[in-house]
Order: C-alpha cells, then structure tokens, then sequence
C-alpha cells in the first residue's frame, strides 16, 4: 500500500508544501532521515534549531533547553529539584528515578545545597517530555512545561505553528 502512494504522488505531482509537513511530523516524531543536514563555515553540522531557548521553571529550579536534530538538549548550568516527587516512585513510572539517578551517578547532575541538583554539562534527551521530568523530579507533560524564552510559548504551540506554517 506504501508503494501505492508514492507511485501516486510521483505520477499525479506532490502537492505545494505536502514534502515539507512530512519532514517537520518525521523530525518531531524523532527520526531524521529526511532532514537535510546544513553544515556551519567550520564544516560541521547544524545542529540546533534556529537558536530557539526554553525554560522549564519548577519549585525554585530553573532549566534551559534547545531543540537539536537529534533531541532535546537542557543547558549546562541548569538546575533541577533534588527531591522526588510521590509520581516518580511508583512502580509504573520507575523510569523517572532511574534516569534521575543515572545522570547523578555520571555526575552530569550534582547537588546545589540541599534542595537543587545542577547540571554541570548539557545533557540530551529522547524526548521533551524525558527532559521535564529529570528537572520536576516526577511526572511532567514536556510540550506543556518548556516555554519559549522569547515570547512565553509553550512548545506545543510552537510545534503546532510550525505544523501551521509549514
């Protein structure tokens, strides 16, 4: 059936902008084969995505973030909670403890007095979401949580008008 629709769109013409929303849902979704890679004066890739900065504040912790590429990327220097909310030690969300603690056991995050940890180097993540939660220590909807520096937009939002505009 895949064969089918390309066949289609090759012999009928791709419609205006068509190629475009495909490569943006592909890249949200996190796959990068269809990305074309721009490369800086120093020949290597671009990776980040138009210099975007979001932050992510929670109970006294203050993150930043940038989209790449190949993730979602929270700024040396950042803070997150060094407590653990009661959502990251169920048993179905024991993903949060052990990331948590894998990152301080590669001293990516270390303790900033007793009730923040801070990141001593960028740290990526699969996801925004995978981002939020290390910072929250539990639970935490990425897309809603990391809002844009520069105008208060969530990250959802932005995605949507990137969807919107493509």
């Amino acid at each position: 059936m895949p064969g089918l629709l390309i066949r289609t769109l090759l012999e009928d013409g791709i419609p205006e902008g068509f190629l475009s929303t495909v490569q943006l849902l592909i890249g949200v979704a996190g796959y990068e084969f269809l990305r074309s890679r721009e490369v800086s004066a120093s020949g290597h890739p671009q990776t980040e995505r138009r210099g975007e900065v979001f932050e992510y504040r929670c109970k006294g912790a203050l993150a930043k973030m940038i989209r790449r590429e190949t993730g979602y990327v929270v700024l040396g220097g950042s803070t997150a909670r060094a407590d653990s909310r009661k959502s990251a030690i169920r048993p179905s969300s024991g993903w949060i403890h052990r990331l948590r603690n894998e990152l301080i056991q590669a001293g990516i995050l270390v303790a900033e007095g007793t009730d923040l940890y801070r990141f001593t180097k960028d740290a990526e993540f699969a996801s925004p979401t995978a981002a939020a939660v290390v910072v929250a220590g539990g639970e935490a909807n990425g897309r809603i949580v990391w809002k844009l520096v520069a105008n208060g937009k969530t990250l959802k939002e932005l995605e949507a008008s990137e969807v919107q505009g493509a």
